[in-house]
């Protein structure tokens, strides 16, 4: 049983069976991502533009899974806290009480 759970313990969190396969779907992702945050500015759109940020952190966080360079997961890592960091500092913490928890923890983690 041991064994069982340390093999399964390092599973992909993605549908990607490979490195190659997990950045081209990150990249496709991370495109699209990058499409929804023209439309869904902070401004008008709070709501939707943190969780598209959200989920953007999250993309950073299952490529790592994938990572062997140090370089490149202190890169990623950065990245992930560029994204949140800013808006943490913009949303009013007392209307976006729920966002400001899940970032504030997500920063943390980091």
């Amino acid at each position: 049983v041991a064994a069982v759970n340390e093999s399964t313990s390092r599973m992909p969190t993605c549908i990607g069976t490979s490195y190659a396969t997990a950045r081209e779907l990150f990249k496709i992702a991370n495109h699209y991502q990058q499409r929804a945050l023209e439309y869904f500015l902070l401004d008008g759109w709070a709501t939707e533009h943190t969780r598209i940020m959200q989920e953007l952190s999250q993309m950073y966080r299952a490529i790592l899974f994938w990572e062997d360079d140090t370089k490149r997961i202190g890169a990623m890592l950065s990245r992930r806290l560029r994204l949140l960091s800013p808006l943490v500092d913009l949303l009013n913490p007392k209307v976006y009480v729920a966002f400001f928890r899940q970032m504030t923890y997500e920063l943390a983690e980091v």
